[in-house]
């Protein structure tokens, strides 16, 4: 049963792309912020509104963020650009003037 079971694990694996394995760069991200805050796990979670195991699971690198967790990382001031490209949001400064503004 257990040779089997490696086996079809193998055949599965050639079919994974690049692409749908998380970062791991982003929870190394993500733990850099929380430490920042000097939090640990736990609170963090709790501050975000998401399940511990879903937290850590980011943090590991097993699973992205959802949309509603980089919603919560924007209302605390988090550069969600940073976190899911290594890069830095445009500067506002970038965003052409509003013709109509007096």
């Amino acid at each position: 049963m257990e040779t089997r079971l490696c086996e079809l694990r193998r055949r599965v694996a050639k079919f994974v792309r690049k692409e749908d394995v998380p970062d791991p760069s982003v929870g190394e991200r993500l733990r850099e912020f929380r430490e920042s805050l000097q939090l640990d796990q736990k609170s963090f979670a709790k501050r975000t509104d998401t399940p511990l195991r879903t937290y850590q699971d980011y943090e590991h690198g097993k699973s992205l963020p959802k949309a509603q967790f980089l919603q919560k990382l924007i209302q605390m001031g988090f550069d969600i650009a940073w976190l899911l490209t290594g890069q830095q949001a445009a500067l506002q400064e970038a965003i052409p003037p509003d013709p109509w503004a007096r």
